[in-house]
């Protein structure tokens, strides 16, 4: 039987591809966290341009596909204490916490990422590891 769940976030295929490759994995998972530090930089662009819904969209894949890889790679294998890909998207949910503090993101923005954030809370890594941490700081 087909699942009839609708989503609201779908896997970006870019990111599956160019950051989450398996020939990025390495210690401490460093460089899939630098080049999710090079995607955050792009999606702040984005939102210092008043793109915040294609922002959003593209914090909650990146989001979404660091919690699928850190179970189907188990990135969990990879630290002891620093899970450098993590770093980048609380780095994230700290920006959306700012625009949101000084009135600048759209409310029906706000309220897609706290939505579509049910999806991250209900993923395995979210779950049972913790990561990334369940809860949105706005």
């Amino acid at each position: 039987m087909e699942s009839s769940k609708t989503y609201l976030i779908p896997l970006n295929i870019n990111y599956e591809r160019r950051i989450f490759n398996d020939a990025n994995l390495d210690e401490d998972c460093y460089t899939i966290g630098k080049l999710m530090y090079d995607e955050r930089q792009n999606i702040e662009s984005l939102a210092a341009k008043g793109k915040y819904q294609e922002a959003a969209l593209l914090f909650l894949q990146l989001t979404k596909s660091m919690c699928r890889h850190f179970i189907e790679d188990r990135h969990w294998e990879y630290f002891d204490d620093m899970y450098s890909p993590e770093y980048e998207i609380e780095s994230l949910k700290k920006m959306f916490g700012e625009y949101v503090a000084s009135g600048k993101l759209p409310v029906s923005v706000n309220e897609y990422i706290h939505k579509a954030w049910k999806e991250i809370e209900e993923t395995e890594s979210c779950k049972e590891y913790g990561v990334p941490q369940d809860k949105l700081p706005f």
